[in-house]
């Protein structure tokens, strides 16, 4: 089946969806045959955070917090598949800002290599899969 949408962005969403999987299923059907969906997600488990829970300073927002599901890297691309999504490219943004110049170049190696660690966030090229 052929949805009507070319490109669909999905950006910082899925966090707070109570069944992401069936978001990403609908958002499937809405694509057209050769379309791209565009996601963002945050990885809630980078070592920062990690060792902030180490030391008993969690900072997932308390009880009030908005986010209702967490990911990481495998994760992801278990939901993705799952949903009939086929991954074209997965980028790791690093924990470490643009702004701190030569730490932000080792934070991008480091998030390519080791995405759980230092990855702040994940950015998802997908595309419906093949019936090949």
């Amino acid at each position: 089946m052929q949805g009507d949408y070319d490109v669909i962005l999905c950006l910082e969403v899925l966090q707070f969806a109570l069944d992401p999987s069936k978001v990403l299923s609908k958002l499937e059907l809405s694509l057209k045959n050769e379309g791209e969906l565009i996601l963002s997600l945050p990885n809630e488990f980078h070592i920062l955070r990690r060792l902030k829970i180490l030391f008993g300073k969690p900072d997932f927002g308390g009880f009030q917090a908005p986010h209702v599901r967490f990911f990481y890297p495998s994760e992801i691309r278990r939901l993705i598949h799952a949903c009939g999504l086929r991954i074209e490219k997965i980028e790791s943004v690093s924990i470490a800002p643009p702004s701190l110049r030569l730490l932000s170049k080792l934070g991008d190696i480091l998030a390519g290599l080791f995405p759980g660690l230092f990855s702040l966030f994940m950015v998802v090229k997908a595309a419906k899969a093949r019936n090949d």
